[in-house]
């Protein structure tokens, strides 16, 4: 009886929707994507769809000053990014550094300088690399301080 009534309730609810999916993609922290001599308060998160488009295209979502890769990830959410990921099969580079980026410094204002962009280029790199993604459609987005960050990742 309670064998049948399981699988009632799981069918029921898998009708209604509310039992998420066993693959359910989620935000995963990558350890071991960059190189020495980048900033060490810096980390990678990334989001990779459950299913990926074939030579997908890599958007970086850059946080603002104080943020995180989970509040940012938490945005794009509630934007409807998290979702377009999910339809379209673009793979997600968030970094984190709870702090706001440095995009004055003659380091992160130089091409493989070791400052902040140098550290979200290799993230970009990595992913291209590990997921086989498009290095022809590479995007960046974000706002406050990852606005402006993202100008500077565009600039270099």
């Amino acid at each position: 009886m309670i064998r049948n009534w399981t699988a009632w309730v799981v069918l029921l609810a898998a009708t209604l929707g509310s039992v998420p999916s066993a693959g359910a993609a989620t935000l995963q922290r990558v350890d071991d994507w960059g190189g020495s001599g980048l900033p060490g308060d810096v980390s990678m998160h990334v989001y990779v769809p459950d299913h990926v488009a074939p030579n997908p295209p890599i958007l970086t979502l850059v946080h603002y000053c104080g943020g995180t890769a989970g509040a940012v990830f938490g945005q794009a959410q509630g934007g409807g990014i998290v979702d377009a990921a999910d339809d379209y099969g673009f793979i997600m580079v968030v970094p984190s550094s709870g702090r706001c980026w440095d995009v004055v410094s003659n380091k992160t204002r130089t091409r493989e300088g070791g400052g902040d962009s140098h550290a979200i280029r290799q993230m970009v790199k990595y992913a291209l690399e590990t997921y086989g993604g498009s290095a022809d459609r590479v995007y960046a987005t974000g706002d406050s301080s990852g606005g402006m960050m993202t100008e500077l990742l565009l600039a270099l």
